[in-house]
Order: C-alpha cells, then sequence, then structure tokens
C-alpha cells in the first residue's frame, strides 16, 4: 500500500471524494521507527489528510489551492516528540513512568504496563502489594500467570496487556469487537445552522 492510497482510505472513510490529489505530496517511506507497523506512513498520511481538509478550505475562501507536502519520517518522529524534546535554558522531564514497560509473568509470559498516569502507577502498586520499587514491581509480577493479571487489572481500570503474537491478537474478543469497525467514524451530535465562510478578503494577503 502506497503512501496516496492510505490517504485515498482515510479520505473514503470520512467520505470525502477528492477530485484530484496531484496537489499533496507524501515524501518518504517506511521503517522509520523500530516497528513492525507502518507508523511513520501512516501518521503522514493522516497529516497529509488534515493538509487536504486546510487546503479545500483555503481555496473555497481564495480561490487558490494550496501545495501540502508531508515527509514520512517528520511524521514518525512527531509520534515520538517527547525524545527529541529541548527546554532552552531548563529541564526536559522524562515522561515515562520507571514502572512502564514489560514484565515476565509466572506462566513465561509477557506482559506491559503503562503507568504514566500517577493512579495507573499507584493502582498497580497497590494491587500488587509490592514496594514502590522495580525490582519489587518484577517478583511481584512472577507470582502471578499473566491471563489473570491482566483480566485484573483491567477491571481496575488500569493500562496493562499482555504480548501476543499476530494469531493470538487476531483470536481475542477484543480484535474481533473492532474488525468490522471503521476507521474513523463521524457523528452528528446536533442541529445547528451552517456557518457560512467568510468572503475572499484573503485573496491579496498570501
Amino acid at each position: 500500500m502506497t503512501n496516496l492510497s492510505i490517504l485515498k482510505s482515510i479520505l473514503s472513510t470520512a467520505e470525502i471524494k477528492p477530485n484530484s490529489l496531484e496537489h499533496i505530496q507524501i515524501e518518504g517511506h517506511d521503517p522509520i521507527l523500530p516497528s513492525p507497523f507502518l507508523i511513520g506512513e501512516a501518521g503522514a498520511a493522516a497529516l497529509a489528510a488534515v493538509g487536504y481538509a486546510a487546503a479545500e478550505l483555503w481555496k473555497l475562501k481564495t480561490g487558490r489551492l494550496q501545495q501540502v507536502s508531508i515527509n514520512v519520517r517528520n511524521a514518525a518522529i512527531a509520534q515520538r516528540s517527547n525524545q527529541y524534546l529541548k527546554v532552552m535554558d531548563g529541564k526536559t522531564e522524562d515522561l515515562w513512568s520507571p514502572f512502564s514497560g514489560f514484565y515476565e509473568t509466572a506462566d513465561q509470559r509477557f506482559i506491559q504496563f503503562h503507568c504514566n498516569f500517577p493512579h495507573h502507577q499507584q493502582g498497580v502498586i497497590d494491587f500488587l502489594g509490592c514496594a514502590a520499587d522495580k525490582a519489587a514491581v518484577i517478583e511481584a509480577v512472577k507470582t502471578w500467570k499473566a491471563d489473570v493479571l491482566e483480566e485484573s487489572l483491567n477491571e481496575q481500570g488500569l493500562c496493562v496487556s499482555i504480548l501476543r503474537s499476530p494469531t493470538e491478537w487476531q483470536a481475542h474478543p477484543q480484535a474481533q469487537a473492532i474488525r468490522t469497525l471503521p476507521l474513523l467514524e463521524i457523528i452528528k451530535i446536533g442541529e445547528t445552522q451552517p456557518i457560512a465562510l467568510p468572503g475572499r478578503t484573503l485573496r491579496n494577503k498570501g
């Protein structure tokens, strides 16, 4: 699937039928980040869809069509922006909790905790009944079977998931539940009068 075909899929799901995409350019290809997923290309296509909509609005306002250019590498990096952030004359905080990460369970499976919100971190520690210490969490997780721990923590509203193979995931109820869902949905939430775009007052302003 090419970058433009991903973009076309997004627009089609939004029920947008573009007359042309010649003014949209997506440069580069995955892999950019170490992932089996096309994170850069998917991100670039999503940004290109936003750019397409903005260009269409600009055309309605001014009668001119803008060129849209997206770089796959930049789109991928933007999704990891906290790793590339520098605060001038200040300290860049580490946004990743020391308790987030992968843990081996009693049945030699691996489970991932996402503890970046304080209440998620505290919830995991309280449930495991261990000290707020990485080594203590590692040892506590080793006393649980992966599926039992995942289900128990999920019931507490905590962000935890077993690492599954593609085959295991396809057999999971959640995968089956989302299989028929569209990529995105536009849902009308109320009635209102349409708002007209401003006149072409910006025609000579670039």
